[in-house]
Order: structure tokens, then sequence, then C-alpha cells
């Protein structure tokens, strides 16, 4: 955000409310721009389009790091990933990078409930097995026959082998000091001292074979259309958060002791591509078509391919006999993965229709700012890709809206019916920025339009220090609008040069700069004809000019100045 949004908004918060606002955060996991409200009409997204025509829609939003742990530590802690030293699935970013505050902690800190609901930070190693317990939220978690049932029958003779809700106790003790004000706050109020952070427990059936197949057997499937009440305990992960959200919407209007904190996780449209399988009809599959550049980008380096071996292991991929490691998949095939993709994100779609309706419902729209993002994207078909894990644009570039009573919305509902029909949102509507933002602006900007204390910047030594931002919400590059953006991608670890001595069996990029340097990645056609180091260089040449960002092309122009001494020197 520029300077001038920075005032406004602070301008408006003054008068719409007298204390802090709620925050409601959704979060979509593998979520790319695909949406109506980023123009891309063969979506059918109503009730994210109905929001973005009342928030401020960031069409150039870029994830740090194109998978899921590394980014959502990266986001939620507003620090780069060659900072918290996330770069896999596996590393908790206070053991390996630092103790670093996170948004919900810091929300948590000044006097909010937090509360999580479905997928916000990767759950098991990657937030410390306990989703980040008992920093970041107000209760430790919940995992409903998640974990230690995972294997178990859930039925036997009729009866439930699973311990319901309403067995366990009603209240955890607490054990960190930053969660005594909220205990005795809640000494007196059952429904909080009930509601811990929350995992679906259908979630722990991703792996399981419930994919109807055409033989009638059930499959371990990418394509996994589903009848909802054939599923075990009836229900879907998404459905399961929503119907909790709303819970805690319903209790947090009763008993407005603070204001909240509500982050809620989306699994879809993320592998496998389950969902109620009447979404599949919104999209005929002779209206599907492939993606625009599905072929293999010649002499790309293998290290920038990713095998997509997330899809290879499922039963209806098995049965292709793609070849290893680039595929392709078959047309038909493709069609069938990118019409699921729709639809999930359809289905996805639909529980944020629920969650805006449960706001409205409850009186709580008009004192809660509301955040829609995506941790990162995904490929669909595009340069023979069907995963993350790369510096395309496609796996880099997130939708992000934002919703501020008061500022952004026109007096209109915040929800409509899912309806199925595709020309009911006017994409003129939209408040669209260009503004060139990095997840790690999240962090502060939340933090500012719901009037608490904003991060600091971090200076260049900040791995001792718990607060502060890496991301900022203005951008001190000046929107260097006279060419394009430029980021630096490297390899998953914390030294360039040392890798080159390892093998390396899984990419995982994440977008480097230097931290005064708002950045993105730089389209793919840019460098269609760059094959090396030196014609990099001579693009960073013709990016000297531009006055405002010089010094730090300048230290980008140094950096690969240096690799190319490299290059000539190992040729």
């Amino acid at each position: 955000m520029n300077l001038w949004h920075r005032r406004l908004l602070l301008l408006v918060l003054v008068t719409i409310s007298e204390g802090n606002l709620n925050v409601l955060l959704i979060v979509a996991d593998d979520l790319r721009p695909s949406l109506g409200c980023y123009g891309y009409e063969p979506l059918i997204t109503p009730n994210i389009d109905l929001l973005a025509s009342q928030s401020v829609v960031f069409n150039r939003t870029y994830a740090q790091q194109a998978i899921c742990g590394p980014s959502r530590a990266s986001f939620l802690t507003s620090r780069r990933p060659n900072t918290t030293h996330v770069y896999d699935q596996h590393t908790y970013w206070r053991k390996k990078g630092g103790n670093f505050t996170t948004l919900p902690q810091h929300f948590k800190n000044n006097g909010y409930v937090t509360f999580s609901v479905g997928k916000i930070f990767h759950p098991g190693a990657a937030s410390g097995k306990t989703d980040d317990y008992p920093y970041s939220w107000s209760f430790p978690p919940y995992h409903p026959s998640t974990q230690q049932y995972k294997m178990a029958k859930q039925y036997k003779d009729g009866r439930r082998l699973i311990p319901s809700i309403q067995q366990y106790p009603r209240s955890v003790p607490p054990y960190h000091p930053s969660t005594q004000l909220q205990y005795k706050m809640a000494r007196n109020i059952r429904w909080l001292r009930s509601v811990p952070p929350y995992h679906p427990s259908t979630q722990q059936y991703k792996m399981a074979k419930v994919c109807p197949g055409p033989d009638g057997k059930l499959y371990m499937n990418i394509v996994c259309p589903v009848d909802v009440t054939a599923m075990p305990e009836k229900t879907l992960p998404d459905l399961q958060s929503t119907q909790h959200a709303l819970q805690i919407m319903h209790n947090v209007s009763r008993h407005p002791v603070q204001p909240f904190f509500l982050a809620v996780g989306y699994h879809k449209p993320h592998i496998p591509l389950k969902y109620p399988k009447e979404y599949l009809n919104l999209y005929p599959l002779d209206k599907v078509h492939l993606a625009p550049d599905p072929s293999l980008p010649s002499k790309l380096p293998l290290v920038a391919w990713n095998p997509w071996a997330d899809l290879r292991k499922r039963d209806d991929v098995k049965m292709l006999n793609v070849s290893f490691p680039y595929g392709p998949l078959p047309k038909h095939y493709q069609l069938l993965v990118r019409q699921s993709y729709y639809a999930a994100t359809s289905y996805m779609d639909d529980q944020v229709g629920q969650l805006l309706k449960g706001l409205e419902k409850h009186n709580l729209s008009s004192n809660t700012v509301i955040v829609f993002m995506g941790d990162h994207g995904w490929s669909l078909g595009e340069h023979q890709e069907w995963s993350k894990y790369s510096n395309f644009e496609v796996a880099t570039r997130v939708p992000l809206i934002i919703y501020v009573p008061g500022l952004t919305n026109k007096g209109q509902n915040l929800h409509r019916k899912f309806i199925f029909d595709r020309n009911f949102i006017n994409n003129d509507n939209y408040r669209v920025t260009n503004a060139l933002v990095e997840l790690v602006d999240v962090f502060p900007t939340i933090s500012e339009l719901s009037g608490i204390k904003v991060p600091e910047l971090c200076p260049d030594n900040d791995s001792d220090i718990e607060l502060c931002t890496e991301g900022t919400i203005q951008n001190t590059c000046g929107y260097c609008n006279t060419t394009r953006p430029l980021s630096v991608s490297r390899y998953r670890n914390d030294s360039m040069r040392e890798q080159r001595t390892k093998s390396i069996r899984k990419p995982g990029y994440n977008t480097l700069p230097n931290r005064k340097y708002t950045t993105n990645t730089i389209p793919v056609d840019m460098f269609a004809n760059e094959r090396s180091a030196r014609a990099i260089v001579r693009v960073v040449e013709r990016l000297v000019h531009v006055q405002n960002c010089k010094e730090d092309v300048d230290n980008i122009y140094e950096n690969l100045i240096d690799l190319v001494t490299d290059e000539m020197n190992e040729n």
C-alpha cells in the first residue's frame, strides 16, 4: 500500500471504531488467482467475487516460496525464508531461525483472543507439532480423531469408537504466562473454555481410498468428486471447518469480552481434488481447455523442474503409466484435473460465502477486517507442470483481498447464496491495485488496519529480534512502474555457493530480495531467449536507469557479476 492509502486507512479506523477491529483471516491452500474477480472467466466464485467488490483486490501479490510450510512460516512471521531457515515441511522456525513473534501471537499479546480453524500453520513438525501453541493461539490445539486414531476404524457394530468433542474436558489449564489474562477473563464463559484450535477430523482420510471408480471400487485418486453422505463421518474437512468457525462467531457475538482474531484455513483446492460431486456440474468437460503454454520449456534446467511425485502416487495417475520425470499427462486427463481444480475452488468459495453470511448474521461485519489470501499458487499444466515448487508465475502469484469496514465496502451485504450462474458479478466494480505486494507485507498491514502496534522494519541482522517485519505497508522502492519488477530466486538452503556441491532432489525456490526492495518474479517470457548468467546481467544493466531503485539494482548486479565470474572460471 502506498502512503496515501496508509493515511486514509488510519483516518477511517479512527472514525469507525473506538476499540480494535476484529480480524477474519481466510487462507486457501494452493490457490492461484484464478478467480472471477481476477478476470479469470472460467472460474465460478461468486462469494469471493462479491467480497472483492467491497474490498481492495491486490493484483500482483507474490509468495516468498511456493511450498506450504515455508510460505506459511514466512507470512505468519513476516520474515523471509532465508531468515526463518524454513525451506521444507519439516523445519520449525523457532528451533532453526529464531523465536519470532507470529501474526496471531502479536494480536494475542495485544489483548485479542485468537482462534485457529483448519490449516493455518503447516501442521506437524513445521509448527512444532502443536500448531505453534502456546505462542500463537489462546488455547492448545485440538485434533479430534486425527492423530491418535488415524488408523482406527470409525464404527463397530453401530457404535462410535472415537471420542466425540463432548467427551473431552471442557477446560484446559494454561501453562504459558501470556495466556493467564485470557483464561482469567474467560473463567465464567463456558464456550471460551471449550473452543481450542481445530483441525477437522476427516482430514485423516486425505490418503484414503474413498474415490469411486468406474468399476464400482474405491481408489486414492487425484480427481475425486464424491457423494458427501458416503464419506467417513458423512462430511468433508472444509465443511467441518466452516461449521466450527460459524460456532465461534456465534459464541463471540454472545460474549464480546475481547476482540477476536479468527483464522480459517481451507484445504481446497490442494490435492487430492476431493469435493462434493455437484460442483462438477459447473464445468462441463467440453468447456474446459488445456493450459495456454502446456509444453516443457526448451533446455529447462533439471533443478527448475518438479516431477509432480505427489500426483504420481495416486491410483488414477498410476494407471496412466506416465513417463518419469517429464510426462506429459495425457490430454484428456489434463482436462479432468483442470476441471476438478475449478470445481474444488468453487466448493471452497461456497465455504467462504458461509463465513461471510455468519459475520452478518451475528452483526460482526461492521467491525471485522477480512483478509482472503492463498499461500502460493499451483501449476495446472503450464510448462508441463502439475505442482508448485517453482518460481514460475503460476506457482508464486497468489490472490490477496482485504476488506475494511467503513472504507472498502459500499453498504452491501457481504455474502450471496451460491448461484449456479456465471454472469451476475460485474468486474468493473472491483477496486484493483497493481501495487507490488509480498506476503510478508500482510502482517504489518493487518496490524495497522486493526489498530494495534505495527512491528518495526527488521534490521539486516534480525535473528535475535522477536518482533519486527521484513515486509512493509508501503513500497519503499516507489513502485518502479517504468520497468519490470525483479526478484532473485535461490536454492532451498542457506548458501547458493554451497548448494553447487550438493545434489538437489527436490527444488524449492524462494524470492530473495534486498530487504528494502519489494519484489515479484520476472515473467518467464522475459528470459525466453536468455541462456546464461551473462544475459541476465545484461537485463539488469538495462534496469539501472530507474533511479528510484538504483541502489537495489546495483546490489543485485554485484551478486550476478559474482555468478558470471564463477561461471567463466568453471568453463
